[in-house]
């Protein structure tokens, strides 16, 4: 759609428009000051104050729509474009109003200072306007073609001069800004390619593959954070390590496909009985690690039953082989004596060993 712009272009006119604004002021009193002999004053402050409001409604516009790009409102910002292109058309026909009609209260040749000053910012308007491009065109064609149009009704050979000189100009501006326009918008591309690629290197880092849950890097890496985060606001953390009963005999008896839709099942039947702050990983093989912030002990074993109830009763069942798994459970605390990841770590793992030799499917 003609008023649909990428956010991360508008982002970039956003963020030229208060340099671009006070380049509006210094050319204003340029203007003023170049034409202020010759031109009534009333005619001046009249058209001062339609470029003051302009200013503001300018400035206006820019914070209103800062405000919705960080909101990432696409309806709003849409609105709030079509109100940008408004605004820089006003601009256009005040700067076309100004340059034009004030030359004739001026000295003969006068009419050349504005032709120049409206390249001028015709060529400057390139930078800060190619992102939103429609916009860009619109200004370009309100502030030249009138002043073309009169300089024809000279006819004398200096003013077609400037004239053919003006129509050679346009193309070339044309091919600037939209060659502006294509590299900001390749940029944006690229950029965005390069932040997916980021993300999903990250998630290849810390994800296991098989179950889509963490690994034994990102448990190890976030479990640090959270201990540091414990220390400080004194939270209990506890350690569950789960281990599949009997996993082997899984594989031998049913294969290794079997397997890895054992361990798929048993990852989402322990996900969906955990919280959103627990770090559920998978430490490989058929071992997990779930670490449970501001958990005591004696709600860790709870929970530890609770988990070994459901595996118990989730059957595994793949069309051709249809079986039900056990899990055995060490549940360790952080206390005075245990007071580090890798301890921690260790006693949750040797409970899990006695709750193997205690028959499994059960929790020490």
């Amino acid at each position: 759609m003609l008023f649909d712009y990428h956010p991360k272009l508008v982002e970039r006119m956003v963020r030229d428009t208060p340099k671009t604004l006070g380049t509006v002021v210094s050319l204003s009193l340029l203007l003023i000051w170049v034409y202020s002999p010759y031109v009534p004053n009333k005619i001046i402050y009249c058209w001062s104050l339609a470029q003051s409001i302009f200013i503001l409604l300018r400035y206006s516009n820019y914070k209103i729509l800062k405000k919705h790009l960080s909101n990432n409102d696409n309806k709003k910002i849409r609105f709030n474009i079509i109100i940008f292109i408004i605004l820089i058309s006003y601009s256009a026909v005040l700067w076309t109003i100004g340059t034009i009609s004030w030359t004739f209260y001026s000295p003969p040749n006068y009419e050349f200072i504005s032709i120049i000053f409206v390249i001028g910012i015709i060529s400057g308007g390139s930078l800060s306007l190619s992102p939103i491009y429609f916009a860009y065109i619109v200004y370009f064609c309100i502030m030249l073609l009138p002043h073309l149009v009169l300089f024809t009704t000279y006819g004398d050979r200096p003013h077609f001069f400037i004239v053919l000189c003006s129509i050679l100009f346009v193309p070339y501006i044309y091919m600037i800004s939209k060659s502006m326009h294509d590299s900001i918008k390749g940029e944006i591309s690229r950029n965005e390619l390069l932040e997916k690629n980021v993300i999903k290197l990250r998630e290849l880092s810390t994800t296991d593959p098989l179950t889509n849950i963490s690994n034994r890097r990102h448990f190890f890496d976030v479990s640090e954070n959270i201990l540091n985060l414990s220390r400080r606001e004194n939270i209990n953390i506890s350690l569950l390590m789960i281990d599949i009963d009997f996993f082997k005999k899984l594989n031998d008896a049913y294969g290794h496909q079997f397997g890895d839709i054992v361990l798929i099942k048993t990852a989402e039947s322990i996900k969906n009985i955990t919280r959103s702050c627990d770090v559920f990983s998978r430490m490989g093989g058929e071992e997990f690690a779930l670490l449970l912030y501001g958990t005591p002990r004696k709600n860790a074993l709870k929970l530890a039953e609770k988990i070994c109830k459901t595996i118990e009763k989730t059957t595994i069942d793949n069309g051709v082989n249809r079986t039900n798994i056990t899990v055995s459970i060490g549940v360790s605390e952080i206390n005075k004596v245990i007071d580090t990841i890798p301890l921690l770590y260790k006693d949750a793992d040797e409970k899990l060993y006695l709750a193997k030799e205690s028959g499994r499917n059960c929790v020490k």
